[in-house]
């Protein structure tokens, strides 16, 4: 290969390397604040769904009922993973060396 063609590729692969940048602390405070606030929304849900839930059981309405307590189990578990995810992201947003924003 002869020393211009090696020449154009490092460039090439340098210049991709450096638009590939890593994120920084806004990036991710960012992201803490979108895991946050869908982490509230399924909290939200699951309790709307415990209410509707208790309100057919007391109706009569077992079979529903149950749909809507398994609706209500899988908001907390959306709801535990979207504020694991928060709280990743916050301690990243604190932590993320400052060196990698140069």
């Amino acid at each position: 290969m002869s020393p211009s063609v090696r020449y154009v590729l490092v460039v090439g692969a340098t210049l991709v390397a450096k638009g590939c940048a890593s994120p920084d602390s806004s990036d991710y405070a960012h992201a803490a604040a979108r895991h946050a606030r869908w982490a509230e929304e399924a909290r939200q849900g699951a309790s709307e769904d415990e209410a509707a839930s208790r309100f057919l059981a007391a109706q009569g309405d077992q079979a529903r009922a149950n749909d809507l307590r398994e609706n209500g189990a899988a908001f907390n578990r959306r709801s535990q993973l979207e504020q694991f995810q928060a709280d990743k992201d916050q301690w990243l947003s604190r932590w993320w060396p400052s060196w990698s924003r140069q």
